[in-house]
């Protein structure tokens, strides 16, 4: 029996010395989809190591009846941008990030951040207007926004823009993201 002990104790000794104390786990890829419906918003999608894009959906006005409904911005990551994305969610885990709670109001959409993480893919969502507080998932959003507006400044030209919303469109080297993983929970139909 003793014997037994000593073999399972150097086999957890083992496994345990595999891991690298304090080394997060570091991102592929991150997308944030931030869309309202009526209003318009921001997907932004951001690889690790290829190019990342922006996607800006606007809506005309009387105004500017002229304006692109969407315009798109493609860029790559600096190491320095990397690094502290990285940072950010290692200390923030968003994937607890539960709105099964919260029903859509008139105007309400929902802001969902998707994140390979290599080893597992973390997928969570909340409600833009709400009175509960996400910190965690409000941090790394915060993080991604400040990376779409170092890439979206008027010395930016876009790639490309269109007169009319391009609904489907995914960049090149990204997947589809299934937002149904969420922890979300559909209203039911009355």
């Amino acid at each position: 029996m003793k014997h037994l002990f000593s073999v399972a104790a150097l086999a957890l000794g083992a496994l345990l010395s595999t891991a690298v104390p304090g080394r997060a786990e570091e991102m592929r890829s991150v997308i944030l989809k931030d869309i309202h419906g009526l209003f318009g918003g921001y997907a932004i999608w951001i690889s690790r190591t290829g190019d990342s894009y922006i996607r800006i959906v606007q809506f005309a006005s009387d105004k500017d009846p002229q304006r692109p409904q969407e315009l798109r911005y493609k860029f790559r990551m600096t190491a320095e941008d990397i690094q502290t994305l990285d940072q950010v969610i290692a200390k923030n885990d968003f994937s607890k990030t539960d709105c099964s709670d919260q029903g859509p109001g008139t105007d309400q959409s929902l802001v969902y951040i998707s994140a390979d993480m290599g080893s597992r893919q973390i997928v969570a969502c909340k409600f833009i207007r709400t009175n509960k507080s996400y910190p965690r998932f409000n941090a790394v959003a915060a993080a991604i926004y400040q990376i779409k507006e170092a890439h979206t400044t008027d010395s930016n030209t876009p790639e490309s823009w269109y007169s009319t919303k391009q609904e489907s469109w995914i960049p090149p080297g990204f997947d589809n993201v299934d937002y149904s993983k969420a922890r979300t929970r559909t209203p039911r139909a009355r």
